[in-house]
Formats: C-alpha cells, sequence, structure tokens
C-alpha cells in the first residue's frame, strides 16, 4: 500500500533546491510525482536531475506543456499515479510548500494522519480525486 506524493512546479527553476527536493519523501512507500506545470524555463531539466539523484527509484515527473489550473494538473497527476497501481491515497502541494515537509517527523506525522483517515473513510470509488488531498486538508484530520 503505497502513498502518492505530487508536488507542483511552475516557473521555479532558480528556486529549486536540488538536495532539499530529494531528501523529501524519498521513502519505499512513497511514489512522488513532480509536475512540471506550463513553465518556460528549465524546471523540467532540473526535476529530471532531481529524479536521476533519488536513492529510491520511486518518481516521476509529468510534463505539462501549456500552463493549466491547479485542480487539472493535479487531476492529471492523479490519474496517473493510480495508473500505476497500489497507491491509495495522493498528497499534493505547490513547490513553496516544501520546506514545511524537510522535517523527517512531519513526513512520518503526515503519512500517520492519512493512514488514519484512510482507516475511517476507506472505501473503493473511481474518483481518482476522491483520495487526493492538499497539505491543508491533511493538517485538518
Amino acid at each position: 500500500m503505497k502513498k502518492g506524493i505530487i508536488i507542483l512546479f511552475s516557473e521555479d527553476e532558480k528556486l529549486i533546491d536540488k538536495h532539499q527536493l530529494a531528501r523529501i519523501f524519498n521513502q519505499k512507500e512513497v511514489m512522488l510525482c513532480y509536475v512540471n506545470n506550463g513553465s518556460k524555463d528549465a524546471t523540467f531539466e532540473v526535476l529530471e536531475s532531481v529524479k536521476e539523484e533519488l536513492e529510491i527509484k520511486t518518481a516521476c515527473i509529468i510534463d505539462i506543456k501549456k500552463k493549466i489550473p491547479t485542480r487539472a494538473a493535479v487531476k492529471a497527476a492523479s490519474r496517473y499515479l493510480k495508473s500505476l497501481g497500489g497507491i491509495n491515497c495522493i498528497l499534493y502541494f505547490k513547490s513553496n510548500k516544501l520546506s514545511f515537509f524537510e522535517d523527517k517527523k512531519v513526513q512520518i506525522e503526515t503519512i500517520k494522519k492519512i493512514n488514519n483517515h484512510l482507516k475511517c473513510n476507506l472505501h473503493h470509488s473511481k474518483n481518482n480525486l476522491k483520495y487526493t488531498f492538499s497539505y491543508k486538508d491533511i493538517l485538518s484530520f
């Protein structure tokens, strides 16, 4: 039972700290999905280099050529993650919230909150967004 983490980027080439990004949620039970949402700079190339540096090869990149609304980008990434199978819950946030998840304790707490919420509300659904939560949703559990 894996968790999916979607991190949305847009025009973030100069703001991405490769080492920070490689440390966040670099765990076997987490599938990372970096979404490049219509960046015209080298954000996609930076994300590719981060993906190569990950110790655990559980990351993918979705490159959206033309910027779309956040909800549409999250939906596209959720569909992709669901198509991989074995992912029952997805957390998403924008790149400007990365510092919030730097601490391993926060990461572990977040995963626990997701698990506890799912135990209370688990039932199957074809709706890809049913188990896709923003970081704000997780904090309110």
